[in-house]
């Protein structure tokens, strides 16, 4: 390794501890809060009946209102990023990552939820995002411990980490830190699971420790009730209408 890449990731790491050191002594990641004291809502790839992954469809989640929009993310074989939920499209496979950008840079506030299928071409995620005036605004999770490293190392986007959490010890506090600890040594920004693994401990160990908590895939209106008593700070839903409604009677 060239000791440009080694500087490199050695200022990324310390820029990492910083960011975690200040997010432990206010409890939310700058930058992914939401002002309204409420969960953010994602809209599901291919939410509201919707084909995924298409331009439309991030449209359609775009003017309902959600909060964020999730993208499945992967690359052709010359490496062109592309939305298609498939690890290897093939070289016409998948819509053009651009066109989704395209459609939320029409919005000034909604986000990015860029669910990675692929870590082949990161960089150039990035440099889409910047040229669409989205950096700011996107982040990553389908991001396992390895991809953790990579994301890290190649770019500057932030990332949950996605986690199998073991419900039968999810009210366990000691397991809740030692998931924790493990989310901020690969410098994540919190939790990304299924929400059937989220409880009460779970969340306020995370935030405790500066850390996000980000519930998946949550579509039944008793399990969006049970995320926001659960103080989850993201829902991911196919029916962000439903969840936006249901939030806003309180």
């Amino acid at each position: 390794m060239s000791s440009k890449k080694i500087i490199k990731g050695c200022i990324a790491v310390i820029l990492c501890a910083g960011l975690l050191s200040a997010c432990a002594e206010n409890g939310r990641m700058p930058g992914f809060e939401i002002d309204t004291g409420r969960p953010s809502v994602t809209a599901h790839a291919g939410a509201m009946l919707t084909l995924p992954n298409k331009p439309y469809s991030v449209r359609k989640s775009v003017r309902a209102g959600a909060d964020i929009v999730e993208i499945d993310v992967t690359f052709r074989p010359d490496g062109t990023p592309v939305m298609k939920h498939a690890s290897s499209p093939g070289k016409r496979g998948g819509a053009m990552l651009y066109k989704g950008f395209a459609e939320v840079a029409k919005s000034g506030t909604c986000r990015i939820n860029l669910d990675l299928k692929s870590s082949a071409n990161l960089p150039e995620v990035e440099r889409l995002a910047r040229e669409y005036g989205l950096s700011e605004r996107v982040f990553f999770t389908g991001v396992g411990e390895e991809w953790a490293v990579k994301a890290r190392a190649e770019t500057d986007i932030p990332y949950y980490l996605n986690v199998v959490v073991d419900e039968r010890r999810r009210d366990d506090p000691g397991y809740a830190r030692e998931l924790a600890e493990k989310i901020m040594s690969l410098g994540a920004i919190g939790l990304n699971c299924e929400y059937t693994g989220i409880s009460k401990t779970l969340v306020d160990t995370m935030r405790e420790n500066g850390l996000l908590v980000s519930a998946w895939t949550v579509n039944g209106r008793g399990d969006m009730q049970a995320m926001l008593d659960a103080g989850v700070d993201n829902i991911t839903t196919r029916r962000p209408a439903a969840l936006m409604r249901m939030m806003a009677q309180g």
